[in-house]
């Protein structure tokens, strides 16, 4: 496993090229720590390969990774961290509302009807 220390040798911009990178997944929802994707986009940039294994540094999570925007392709790329309670745009529950009924989709559609029903001197 190499160490920062020579991927700086080999990369003088690795710092800047991690930090940017793990920033830009983040924001788009994506693993900021999937080694694979970095070394493949280190590579699509004409920079050093930096090799199969990612040095230590290189899984820590910090705030750096905050702060990026997403891309067009972050609405296909699943939940953004950033905003745990959204997904693509569109507001997230555990559950659904039992208000929605039983063809109101989602968790609650697979309840009985009378689940979703309320007694009058209960209501």
């Amino acid at each position: 496993m190499p160490t920062m220390e020579e991927l700086r040798e080999r990369n003088e911009a690795i710092e800047e090229h991690i930090a940017d990178w793990k920033r830009q997944r983040y924001a788009n929802g994506e693993n900021p720590m999937d080694w694979v994707a970095f070394r493949e986009h280190v590579r699509q940039l004409g920079a050093a390969d930096p090799g199969e294994a990612a040095p230590d540094e290189f899984y820590r999570w910090d705030d750096g990774m905050h702060g990026g925007q997403p891309d067009v392709t972050s609405e296909t790329q699943g939940r953004n961290p950033a905003e745990p309670h959204s997904f693509g745009g569109l507001q997230v529950s555990e559950v659904n509302s039992p208000k929605g009924g039983v063809h109101g989709g989602g968790d609650t559609a697979t309840m009985p009807p009378d689940a979703t029903h309320v007694p009058k001197d209960l209501a």
